[in-house]
């Protein structure tokens, strides 16, 4: 009996050994697999990352041309954009940049000479310094970081400063220490329904935007009132009708409006970011489309870099070109009659800073 029981315990032993052998094994083949697998997948992500390379070809202000020099397709949401060193929001006009292809991306944050912009993608940052001048393509530019006085400066080159009033009241916008960037304007209540500045050189700027078939407007505000606030309003040559009215209505709707011609209007509702006290950067952008013999006109309205609302339509003469009047361009109020008519319900209130018109679309 022992010596069966003896055999019996070494065949066990055998089994069990046997066993152990092969589940080791079996455990060492799928270790190796999945370190194997894992080793790959490193190499192929070390391979991606090393292959998305970029470089900064030009800046123009807030935009930044760049180039992919690496040789994997970069996906533009996945790079990082730095301005002096804080990232930042941007808008890209592609989607995936290839190997050798370019990207166009619009920073949407003020960008000054001097700036620091820094792209980060891959293995390696790319800097450049910004020695463009924003204001330099523009045909109005107001830093409105004067402080004293009743004229906010041009900065474009082109002497068409802003004077608070009308030139016969004594209610001016008052100057705002620590605003967005540097200083800017406070538009308090005015109970004389005069609009609040008056753009000085108003031919010129009138002439630019008559003479081109697209303009922007670009500035950041911060509204402070219940009601309707006019921004922009640029009157007809001759018929005192809004060639361009830029509003916002405080209240029920929370609406933004942009209206070209006295007819066509992009209206936006329900924004709740308009009320809430903080500084929003608006840019409105119009431009004519041509597909074969058909023009189109484009508004397209920007908030904090994203695309809120875009209207196109079949674009008459005066949808084209807006026919602005010579003093018939004015911030901070609607007017009825060419540089009158003010109304103290569609006044402007808040704060308004780095104002910019420019004769065609910057994005």
């Amino acid at each position: 009996m022992k010596s069966i029981s003896t055999i019996l315990a070494t065949i066990l032993i055998v089994i069990i050994v046997v066993a152990i052998i092969g589940l080791t094994y079996s455990f060492s083949v799928v270790l190796f697999q999945q370190t194997a697998g894992s080793a790959t997948n490193q190499t192929q992500q070390t391979v991606a990352i090393v292959g998305q390379q970029v470089r900064i070809e030009t800046i123009a202000g807030n935009v930044v041309t760049l180039r992919n020099t690496g040789t994997q397709s970069i996906n533009s949401t996945n790079l990082g954009v730095f301005l002096n060193n804080a990232r930042v929001n941007f808008i890209s006009d592609v989607t995936t940049i290839n190997p050798g292809g370019f990207a166009t991306i619009t920073i949407t944050d003020l960008v000054k000479v001097g700036d620091k912009i820094k792209i980060i993608t891959g293995i390696a940052p790319v800097e450049n310094v910004v020695s463009y001048n924003p204001c330099g393509d523009a045909v109005l530019c107001l830093h409105s970081d004067e402080v004293t006085g009743n004229i906010a400066r041009d900065s474009s080159g082109n002497n068409n400063d802003a004077m608070f009033g009308n030139g016969s009241v004594e209610t001016y916008p008052t100057w705002l220490v620590n605003s967005k960037f540097g200083n800017g304007l406070n538009f308090t209540p005015d109970t004389t329904g005069i609009g609040r500045i008056k753009l000085l050189n108003i031919s010129s700027i009138a002439d630019k935007l008559n003479q081109s078939d697209a303009f922007t407007i670009d500035f950041w505000m911060n509204l402070s009132s219940n009601a309707d606030n006019y921004i922009v309003s640029g009157i007809n040559l001759t018929n005192n009708a809004n060639s361009l009215l830029v509003g916002a209505m405080i209240g029920a709707s929370d609406a933004f409006q942009v209206t070209l011609d006295n007819s066509q209007t992009i209206l936006l509702t329900n924004l709740s970011w308009l009320n809430n006290s903080n500084w929003q950067h608006i840019t409105i952008v119009k431009k004519d489309l041509q597909f074969g013999p058909t023009i189109n006109t484009t508004i397209q309205v920007y908030v904090n870099g994203t695309l809120y609302g875009n209207l196109t339509v079949t674009a008459t003469p005066s949808q084209r070109k807006p026919y602005i009047a010579t003093n018939g361009l004015w911030v901070g109020n609607d007017q009825d009659v060419i540089g009158g008519a003010f109304d103290i319900n569609q006044q402007f209130t808040g704060y308004l800073d780095e104002f910019r018109i420019y004769n065609k679309a910057i994005l």
